[in-house]
C-alpha cells in the first residue's frame, strides 16, 4: 500500500460510504458550495499536519450530512465525534481549523447552551 493510499485508509468511511438520500446533497448544493476552492483553502494553512488537514477537509464535507438547508448544525460535539467515529477533542481540533479557513462560523457560548456552528460555501 503506498503512501497516499495508506493516509485515505486512515480517513472515516462516513465520507464516501454514507448512504444519504439524494435531497441531503442539497445542503451543500444550495450554499454553492466549491469543493475545490475549500481544499484549496485548508491546504492553504499549512501550519496544520498535512494528515490533519486533510481529515478536516473530510469533516467538512461529512458534516453538510447534519446540516440543515442554511448549513446551520445544532448537534454537539459529542454527537458530531460519534457520528464520524472520532474523539471529540479531534472534531474540535478540525472545527477550529475550519473556522480559520473560513469554511464555518461558530456561534457564541451563551452560558452553557452548547455551541451550533454553521457551515460557509469558500469564498
Amino acid at each position: 500500500m503506498g503512501y497516499r493510499s495508506a493516509c485515505w485508509a486512515r480517513i472515516p468511511s462516513w465520507v464516501v460510504t454514507r448512504g444519504r438520500a439524494a435531497g441531503d446533497a442539497a445542503t451543500s448544493t444550495g450554499l454553492n458550495v466549491n469543493s475545490q476552492l475549500a481544499r484549496h483553502r485548508i491546504e492553504a494553512l499549512d501550519h496544520y499536519p498535512k494528515i490533519t488537514r486533510a481529515r478536516a477537509l473530510a469533516a467538512y464535507v461529512g458534516a453538510f450530512d447534519l446540516a440543515d438547508e442554511h448549513g446551520v448544525v445544532e448537534a454537539s460535539s459529542e454527537q458530531i465525534a460519534s457520528e464520524f467515529g472520532i474523539g471529540r477533542t479531534s472534531w474540535l481540533h478540525y472545527r477550529a481549523l475550519l473556522e480559520e479557513a473560513g469554511l464555518l462560523v461558530v456561534d457564541a457560548r451563551r452560558g452553557p447552551v452548547r455551541r451550533g456552528f454553521r457551515l460557509l460555501p469558500p469564498q
